[in-house]
């Protein structure tokens, strides 16, 4: 609608601009129609990215197809327009300099009011339509609405997470008779609930199933629904019920991510972060691969700015402005990913629940298990304004105001352990001042390599004492990755998680304080017992860590295992 209007007022302005200069008919009819060709090329060109600026090389060093039809249709501008018989037969005459002049304005004002469009739809409309959208989608019939799935192919139950449907044969009523079905659809019904369950199966229903297939069809929903939630392994069943109550998991797939990348409330944020030792440049990495809108989430920069200990929270306002500068609003889900797979996105994760935003999950596997499905990765340049964004806004800079922001955060203090907070479990553990401890006292588990909780390997910050807390289990994170690899990592399954656990000397069932050695990797063994549980509250974090206790001279420590 956007752009026919300023394809209709070029055409017209031109046509009626050349009458106010005293051009002739056929000059004018001319002039309007190659303003109308040539604003469409010029959509045409902005059409390459629908959100993004064409004004990069791929524009130019692209796709020659579309560089081919261009220049196609100008060469059929310029025969339409100066051929005789041509101009005869559409009572047209030939265009001069002025006019060829006008066109080649017209063509830029096309192009620059599309670009103009993208930047302020992609920006401005989506939070203004999504509350309009809500409340529509919430008062029309359930037919009519986003997550309504219509019937699939004529003859296969089609299981899904949010619905379970059977397409009928023919067009009739379902009914819920279960005395009605044969046992040819029966033994359908137990074909689509056998192997994994993986809630995308479908069975196909035998020839002839009887005169009543349509009722019969109908009746198997409920009974094969149920059959095949009970054949589902404990992590599939969570998964499903999440996604039927509309809650974003915690850990989702690529496969999950790229279903739903592009809607206006799901925003992804690279938020790797690397060791000094690893050698990697996490901000070269992002300008260089991404995931299609991915967005820079500074781990260290959106962080408390009045302490020398890394990556601290924000504050409620910093963090804030952080999600504003990011476009993020209360309501959005937000997909993190690193580009180690499960190292530094957990920590990201760990931060928006702490600040109250549920909708909030890790990409598992991160950008390497995105490029190994075979999904696109974005190369366009990116602006050092726009790596910037979340680091300037939570420290205020540059015209920012980290205490006007839009995002409501609401920082969760139970799940925030401060240093005076980690002395007294400390003391309760190593006294057993707490009645019945052993099994209801919170535990605590470090993340850190074996080597250093022992105090056998140097700490890589400087400056910093070797040992562990007295009291503390040591869980190594590797240990909660299939094959203990980092690269690409991936979560064990819930059941090898709580063996995991349960080797570490950690009961999964009591509550848990995590620490590493900056906070960080402690997220990913709080992100890996909400797994092995299925969810529940979030695991508390010790946000100092290492850092903090080996660093200060009156705090005590143990070495060895």
């Amino acid at each position: 609608m956007f752009v026919s209007h300023i394809i209709v007022a070029l055409v017209l302005g031109s046509f009626y601009w050349g009458q106010v200069q005293g051009f002739s008919l056929g000059v004018r009819r001319a002039e309007a129609f190659n303003v109308l060709i040539a604003a469409q090329i010029a959509y045409f060109i902005t059409c390459r990215f629908l959100k993004r600026t064409t004004l990069h090389p791929r524009v130019l060093f692209g796709n020659p197809i579309a560089h081919l039809a261009s220049l196609t249709t100008v060469g059929i501008m310029v025969f339409f327009t100066y051929v005789p018989v041509i101009n005869t037969f559409f009572n047209m005459e030939p265009c001069v300099g002025i006019q060829w002049a006008r066109i080649c304005v017209s063509f830029v004002i096309m192009w620059i009011l599309v670009e103009i469009e993208k930047v302020t739809f992609a920006r401005i409309m989506p939070p203004l339509l999504r509350p309009v959208l809500r409340f529509v989608d919430a008062h029309s019939p359930r037919w009519m609405r986003l997550d309504y799935q219509p019937f699939r192919t004529p003859g296969r139950l089609c299981l899904t997470p949010k619905t379970a449907t059977m397409a009928p044969q023919r067009k009739g009523t379902l009914v819920k008779s279960k005395a009605q079905v044969s046992p040819e659809l029966q033994a359908a019904a137990e074909a689509a609930t056998s192997g994994d369950g993986g809630g995308g199966g479908a069975a196909r229903l035998p020839a002839g199933a009887g005169a009543n297939g349509d009722a019969q069809q109908g009746t198997l929903i409920g009974a094969a629904v149920r059959k095949s939630c009970r054949a589902l392994p404990p992590s599939r069943r969570r998964a499903m019920a999440a996604a039927a109550s509309g809650d974003v998991p915690a850990v989702v797939s690529p496969q999950w991510l790229s279903e739903r990348l592009g809607r206006p409330d799901v925003r992804v944020l690279d938020a790797s972060w690397y060791m000094p030792a690893m050698g990697r440049d996490r901000i070269a990495e992002f300008k260089a691969e991404r995931i299609p809108g991915a967005r820079f989430w500074d781990v260290d920069g959106v962080a408390d700015a009045n302490t020398d200990l890394p990556h601290m929270l924000p504050s409620e306002a910093a963090f804030g402005a952080a999600a504003d500068a990011l476009g993020v609003t209360n309501g959005d889900t937000v997909v993190v990913y690193d580009c180690l797979g499960l190292f530094s996105s957990p920590r990201a994760w760990w931060t928006w629940k702490v600040f109250g935003h549920d909708k909030v999950a890790v990409l598992e596997g991160g950008l390497p298990a995105w490029k190994a499905a075979g999904f696109d990765t974005e190369v366009e340049p990116v602006t050092d304004d726009s790596l910037q964004a979340s680091l300037r806004a939570a420290r205020g800079e540059a015209g920012t105001d980290a205490g006007a922001a839009g995002y409501k955060a609401s920082l969760q203090q139970d799940k925030v352990r401060s240093i005076s907070q980690m002395r007294d479990l400390v003391d309760a553990i190593a006294t057993g001042a707490v009645a019945g401890w052993e099994s209801a006292g919170e535990q605590l588990v470090d993340a850190r390599p074996a080597g250093r909780f022992r105090g056998a390997d140097p700490e890589p910050r400087p400056g910093l004492r070797g040992g562990h807390m007295p009291g503390a289990r040591s869980l190594p994170f590797p240990q909660v990755y299939v094959d203990g690899q980092l690269g690409a990592a991936r979560f064990k399954s819930p059941e090898q998680l709580l063996a995991a656990f349960s080797a570490a000397g950690v009961d999964p069932q009591r509550p848990a304080v995590f620490t590493c050695g900056s906070g960080l990797t402690a997220c990913v063994l709080a992100l890996a017992l909400q797994q092995a549980r299925g969810g529940g509250p979030l695991p508390p974090v010790y946000d100092g860590s290492w850092c903090e206790w080996g660093a200060l001279e009156d705090t005590p420590i143990v070495t060895g295992a």
